[in-house]
C-alpha cells in the first residue's frame, strides 16, 4: 500500500506487526486443532487471536477512514476545479462572443460608411449637382467603386460643359441667322 498521508503511514506501521502476530497465532490455532488439542486451540482462538484480530481490524478501520477522508477531499478539490474551469470557459466564451459582435459591428461600419457616402453622392448627382467629390484612397473594392464614381462625375461635368458650349454655339449661330434673315 502507498500511504497518502503521514497519519495513514503511521497506521500502516502499527497494522503490519499486529497482522503478523495474528497470522502467527492463527497458525498456532490450526496446529493445535490438527494435533487434536482442541482446548488449547479454542483458548488461543477466543483469547489472544481475537485480541490480535480486533487490534488489526481497528488499524484497518482507521486506515479506511483516513482513505475515505482523503477521497472526500480529492472529490471536493475536483469539484472546485471543475467549477472553476467551467466558469473560466463561460467567461472566455462570453468575452469571445462580445468581441466577435464588436468586431462585426466595426467591420460593418468600415464597409458601410464609404458605401453610404457613395449613395449620398449618387443622390446629389441624380438631383443634378455635379460638384460632388468623393475622397477614398483605399485599395479595396469600395475604393475602386469610389474612384469609378468620381471619374463618372468628372465625365458628366465634361459632357455637360460640352453640351453647354455646343448649345451656346448653336444659339449664337441661330442669332446670326436670325439677324441675317431680317
Amino acid at each position: 500500500p502507498l500511504p497518502q498521508t503521514k497519519e495513514e503511514a503511521a497506521e500502516w506501521k502499527l497494522y503490519t506487526p499486529s497482522f503478523e502476530t495474528w497470522k502467527t497465532d492463527h497458525k498456532k490455532v490450526i496446529a493445535f486443532v490438527e494435533a487434536g488439542d482442541l482446548v488449547s486451540g479454542q483458548e488461543l482462538a477466543f483469547g489472544k487471536l481475537r485480541e490480535d484480530y480486533n487490534e488489526s481490524k481497528g488499524h484497518l478501520d482507521k486506515i479506511k477512514a483516513i482513505n475515505y477522508e482523503v477521497a472526500k477531499q480529492s472529490e471536493e478539490f475536483g469539484d472546485r476545479a471543475y467549477d472553476s474551469a467551467r466558469m473560466t470557459m463561460i467567461l472566455f466564451m462570453t468575452v469571445g462572443v462580445v468581441l466577435a459582435i464588436c468586431l462585426g459591428i466595426f467591420i460593418a461600419r468600415v464597409i458601410s460608411a464609404p458605401v453610404i457616402e457613395i449613395a449620398a453622392a449618387a443622390e446629389k448627382v441624380a438631383d443634378g449637382d455635379l460638384r460632388v467629390s468623393i475622397d477614398n484612397d483605399s485599395r479595396d473594392e469600395i475604393g475602386n467603386l469610389s474612384r469609378s464614381f468620381q471619374q463618372m462625375v468628372l465625365n458628366l461635368r465634361k459632357l455637360v460643359g460640352s453640351v453647354a458650349d455646343t448649345s451656346g454655339a448653336v444659339a449664337s449661330s441661330s442669332q446670326e441667322l436670325s439677324a441675317t434673315a431680317e
